[in-house]
C-alpha cells in the first residue's frame, strides 16, 4: 500500500479528530471559566462539590471517565461520549488554571470595585478576565496539547479516529512504523497549530494598552 494510498485510508479518523478537538477546546474553555470563577468566589457547599470534581478529575486517568461514562450512560453516540468524556475531564484543569490565575491578581481590586458599588461579576468580566489573558494562554496551550494526546484514546469508546483508523492500516499492511509515522506526524501538526495560535494570541495581547482602571466604567 503507497503512502497516498494510506492517508486516504486514514482520512476519515482524520476528519473524526479534527471534528472532536475544537469542540473540546470550545466546550472546556466556556466551562472552565466559569468553574474557575466559581472557585474563586468561594460560595458555601458549592465550593465542596467543585473541590470533589476537581480532586476526582485530576486524581484518575482521562481513559477511566470513557470507560465509565461507556459502561454506566447509554448516550447517543460513541463521538459524544467521548467528547463528554473529554471536556468533563480537561474542565477540572482548565478551571484550576483559571482559578489560579485569579488568585494571582491582589485582591484589593475586587475590594476597590465593590466598594465602588460594581458587581461581583461586572468585576470580574471587565477587570479581571482581561488581566489574566496574558498568563493564561501559555498554560491552557499547555493543557490543550495534552488534551490533544488524549484524543488517541478515544476509540476504547468505539470512536473510529485515526488512532481507530490507523491500527486497522497497521492489521492490513502488517507495517506499524509506517502507520505509528503518519499519526505522529497528524498529532505533531496538531499540537503545533495550538502552539502558533497561543503564540498569535500572546503577541496580540503585548500590543494591546494597559487594562482600565475601575474608575473607567463611571
Amino acid at each position: 500500500m503507497s503512502l497516498i494510498q494510506m492517508i486516504k485510508f486514514m482520512s476519515s479518523g482524520l476528519v473524526i479528530t479534527a471534528e472532536l478537538v475544537p469542540l473540546c477546546v470550545l466546550t472546556t474553555l466556556v466551562a472552565g471559566l466559569i468553574l474557575g470563577i466559581l472557585m474563586y468566589k468561594k460560595i458555601p457547599g458549592l465550593n465542596i462539590i467543585l473541590f470533589a470534581y476537581k480532586t476526582f478529575m485530576r486524581g484518575i486517568p482521562a481513559i477511566v471517565i470513557l470507560r465509565l461514562l461507556y459502561y454506566n450512560i447509554n448516550l447517543s453516540s460513541a463521538f459524544f461520549t467521548a467528547f463528554l468524556g473529554l471536556s468533563l475531564y480537561h474542565a477540572a484543569y482548565v478551571g484550576d488554571i483559571v482559578r489560579g490565575c485569579f488568585e494571582a491578581i491582589p485582591k484589593g481590586q475586587m475590594m476597590a470595585g465593590e466598594s465602588l458599588g460594581v458587581g461581583y461579576w461586572t468585576i470580574m468580566r471587565k477587570v479581571y478576565i482581561p488581566q489574566i489573558i496574558k498568563p493564561m494562554v501559555p498554560m491552557l496551550c499547555g493543557q490543550y496539547v495534552l488534551l490533544v494526546k488524549d484524543t488517541t484514546i478515544v476509540y476504547v469508546v468505539g470512536v473510529m479516529d485515526i488512532m481507530w483508523m490507523g491500527r486497522q492500516l497497521m492489521a492490513l499492511t502488517f507495517n506499524p512504523i509506517a502507520g505509528y509515522l503518519l499519526i505522529g506526524i497528524f498529532y505533531y501538526v496538531l499540537c503545533a497549530l495550538i502552539e502558533l495560535i497561543g503564540r498569535r494570541v500572546e503577541k496580540k495581547n503585548d500590543h494591546k494598552g494597559p487594562t482600565r482602571s475601575l474608575s473607567s466604567y463611571y
